[in-house]
């Protein structure tokens, strides 16, 4: 097909995102409820998701962010999305057990992606290090932790929840004592741009935190924190969520060098760094390599370096 002919059909798509997108907005900027008792927004964000979620060329995605009627909406409508986002994992959160996780709808996109997540972190030889088995900490961790149960259980680490909302601490940690986890995950309720990050070797930074320069900032200043991640998006997926500033690296002197990829199924792309080593830790970091190299962890896939240019807010 010549790039003529396939003209109407790249119009018809842009037509097609930028259609649901504006629908949605519509349902959201006039609903009261946004939980999933509100067949409307349910409804209208399932079409939402499925119609981002599908594949679009740069030209597509680039009309479709820049569409005059779409791009003065984008801030406000991550503002929306955001509360959809906490009433469902707070509804979902105050009925679901162990033996009813799987009536969450989202519990399989969680699933792949907190399992895409370990295993770059995997790719590290400081996580995968004996000498920094330290806890994970996942800062704006909702009322709904089931990033957090994956992650204890395919590493076996405890978690620690945290977030500013009272009311997501709370049904947050009553479905983890329902499930039997209270003991391996618990939450803390406090601005994670101010909670101490020490003995936390890991951090997953949730996309929806608002001040991520100053939770970077935060999580810097333990020292003991070596593997940074945080939750970004690209292409479409920007409508759903915000992508990660792009002067953060620079600012906090971060070097990205690993990334999920998005899929139909994961609509984050999480963003990897291993943080500098304090000068007191050198050491300490050189015997564990030696250690590790003898027991075969570095026996690791090659990374994949990411393409040029992440999204930017």
């Amino acid at each position: 097909m010549s790039p003529q002919q396939n003209a109407p059909s790249q119009r018809g798509n842009v037509a097609e995102m930028v259609g649901a997108y504006l629908e949605a907005y519509a349902v959201l900027s006039t609903a009261a409820d946004f939980s999933p008792r509100n067949a409307d927004v349910t409804r209208t964000l399932t079409k939402l998701v499925a119609r981002a979620s599908k594949p679009y060329s740069a030209q597509e995605t680039q009309s479709i962010l820049g569409h005059p009627e779409v791009r003065p909406r984008i801030r406000k409508m991550w503002s929306y999305l955001s509360r959809a986002e906490a009433e469902m994992e707070a509804f979902f959160g105050e009925k679901l057990d162990k033996s009813t996780v799987t009536d969450f709808p989202y519990l399989k996109n969680y699933q792949q992606l907190a399992a895409a997540e370990i295993s770059q972190w995997n790719r590290s030889l400081h996580f995968r290090s004996p000498e920094s088995a330290g806890a994970i900490a996942l800062p704006g961790a909702g009322p709904l932790p089931l990033t957090a149960v994956v992650m204890h259980q395919q590493t076996g680490r405890p978690i620690t929840c945290i977030d500013s909302d009272p009311g997501a601490v709370r049904i947050g940690s009553r479905f983890l004592a329902r499930c039997g986890l209270a003991k391996d995950i618990t939450y803390v309720h406090a601005d994670a741009a101010s909670h101490d990050y020490r003995g936390h070797s890991a951090v997953l930074v949730a996309s929806l935190i608002g001040d991520k320069h100053g939770v970077t900032k935060q999580i810097m200043k333990s020292k003991h924190t070596r593997e940074y991640a945080v939750r970004s998006a690209e292409g479409t997926h920007i409508l759903l969520y915000p992508p990660v500033p792009s002067q953060l690296p620079r600012k906090h002197g971060i070097t990205f060098d690993r990334r999920t990829a998005p899929t139909p199924e994961i609509i984050n792309t999480t963003l990897f760094a291993t943080l500098p080593v304090p000068p007191a830790a050198s050491d300490n970091l050189r015997a564990a390599g030696n250690a590790a190299t003898q027991n075969g962890l570095c026996k690791l896939p090659p990374v994949r370096r990411p393409a040029p240019g992440h999204p930017e807010a």
